[in-house]
């Protein structure tokens, strides 16, 4: 498996850095799409970070002010992806107690909803293990909040809607507003013929 490809399009998916570390927690690469984002990964930031490796699901972790990782063990490499800024405040279950980033640097963190990281994080699980977790199972284990996880399944509902909407066909405009003329009239015999 292409694992450089991987952490390419996570990385360009969420503007921020991808880190592959051996099961020891030795970086052994880091693929970051944006040259604006500085490097704030440290001693005691990465001790905390690998400590969620040891899950057999994918974690995500959030410092109080937001900044949020997500660690995934993928085969013989734990893969962290972050941080990035949760837009849905401090939801998740597990915390960080340093971040790395202050106010400032806060605003040069990509905004993401929680769902998204993990969608991405649970994408590298399934990738390396032979048991699937759905959505749904990650939320619990990672979410806090009820209202967190009842966002989550909304926003997908809302993609399943789009993508049934998308891959059928519609009738042309024109033809609808004959149709609800026709039924506002109550004219059957044009109903018909449109």
């Amino acid at each position: 498996m292409n694992i450089d490809c991987i952490m390419e399009y996570l990385s360009r998916n969420l503007h921020t850095a991808v880190w592959g570390l051996t099961p020891e927690g030795c970086p052994e690469k880091r693929i970051c799409l944006r040259a604006d984002l500085e490097d704030r990964m440290n001693e005691t930031l990465l001790s905390e970070l690998l400590s969620f490796a040891a899950f057999e699901y994918p974690v995500l972790a959030s410092d109080d002010a937001s900044a949020a990782y997500a660690v995934v063990s993928a085969g013989e490499q734990i893969l962290i992806l972050g941080p990035v800024l949760l837009t849905f405040g401090n939801a998740c279950r597990r915390r960080i107690s340093c971040g790395g980033y202050d106010a400032d640097a806060l605003l040069f963190l990509h905004p993401c909803g929680s769902a998204d990281l993990l969608r991405d994080a649970l994408l590298l699980h399934n990738l390396f293990h032979k048991n699937n977790l759905t959505m749904e199972e990650a939320a619990d284990v990672n979410y806090l909040d009820d209202q967190i996880k009842y966002t989550v399944q909304e926003h997908f509902v809302k993609i399943v809607f789009e993508n049934q909407e998308q891959g059928s066909r519609h009738n042309p405009y024109d033809q609808e507003v004959r149709e609800v003329a026709a039924i506002r009239n109550g004219d059957l015999e044009a109903l018909k013929q449109s």
